[in-house]
């Protein structure tokens, strides 16, 4: 087991870009700053999100001609400050789990094509960005974003199309 441990923190340390943490540590801005720099599609699965900032920074990037997907958990959607009604205008937004499943998508990830994944405990909020006390990751390990790459396909064939009440 600690072979393989040291063995995986070795690929990480290369394949490692950077650690935020949250409040007031940057990952919002890191987010923005992968979302605008992007010529890459853009794949979102996030539990919860009510951050103004990064709904324009996804519709941006879906109007600049990127390819741009999200999935929410429906257990999120009904929120005062949920973006979802608002952000299903401009791109394309599922949810999971469908109506008959149980359980909770509770990712916190984005992809930006095969180039970088964030992962961690951050939703995109504003309390999580001034609050909570919250961590993310920017990897570009080609084999982790693979893996995140094959989970989210799975997940975006179940999720249904999010229709606005």
């Amino acid at each position: 087991m600690w072979k393989r441990l040291i063995i995986t923190l070795t690929i990480l340390q290369f394949s490692f870009s950077a650690v935020c943490f949250s409040p007031n540590g940057g990952a919002r801005e890191a987010l923005l700053r992968l979302m605008q720099t992007t010529t890459q599609s853009i794949d979102v699965a996030i539990y919860s999100f009510t951050s103004k900032e990064l709904a324009l920074g996804l519709i941006a990037a879906s109007q600049g001609g990127r390819t741009v997907r999200v999935i929410m958990d429906r257990s999120q959607l009904s929120g005062k400050n949920s973006v979802a009604p608002w952000l299903a205008k401009y791109l394309e937004l599922r949810i999971l789990p469908n109506a008959q499943a149980r359980g909770i998508m509770h990712h916190k990830f984005m992809l930006i094509g095969d180039k970088y994944l964030t992962t961690g405990s951050y939703n995109w909020t504003n309390n999580a960005e001034f609050f909570n006390y919250e961590n993310m990751f920017i990897l570009k390990d080609k084999e982790t974003i693979a893996a995140f790459k094959t989970e989210f396909g799975k997940m975006w064939g179940k999720a249904s199309p999010y229709i606005a009440r």
